[in-house]
């Protein structure tokens, strides 16, 4: 008996942008709240440096956590590329990650943030992308038998 996909490929199927998104939300369930603090948070410098050119370069950690949702994505796309049973979990999965920021964007105070809507938005590429990179790849391996 064959192990389940999501058994035999537990690495390709898990979004990887899953992890930004459960940072953020760890973080708004600490210190967030209804009162709007947890955007003060995010633009509160996570690292500065002084540069050559004489002034400070800060990166707050709202876009430090986009950043982690960047390379997340990158990380996506290149698993996109693959055709086996772990991509479409990952696939299905991707949506779900989604859908979840979607509703956490609409309902909840503290996930209404620009971090957050980039994160979504990111989401919502993924699952663009994702599907788009394996119909081409499919269109590709299909044409290769003719």
């Amino acid at each position: 008996m064959e192990a389940p996909p999501l058994m035999k490929y537990p690495l390709t199927a898990f979004p990887t942008l899953l992890v930004p998104v459960a940072i953020y939300a760890l973080a708004a369930l600490i210190w967030g709240g209804a009162d709007g603090g947890f955007a003060a948070v995010l633009e509160g410098a996570a690292l500065s440096m002084n540069m050559p050119a004489g002034v400070v370069w800060a990166l707050s950690w709202g876009e430090l956590i986009v950043l982690g949702g960047l390379v997340a994505l990158f990380i996506d796309l290149l698993k996109a590329t693959g055709t086996g049973s772990g991509s479409l979990l990952n696939h299905a999965f991707s949506v779900g990650v989604f859908v979840l920021c979607l509703v956490f964007f609409l309902i909840a105070p503290p996930f209404v943030t620009s971090p957050f809507f980039l994160l979504m938005a990111m989401a919502l590429l993924d699952v663009i992308a994702g599907f788009t990179i394996t119909i081409i790849g499919a269109r590709r391996g299909v044409s290769s038998f003719d």
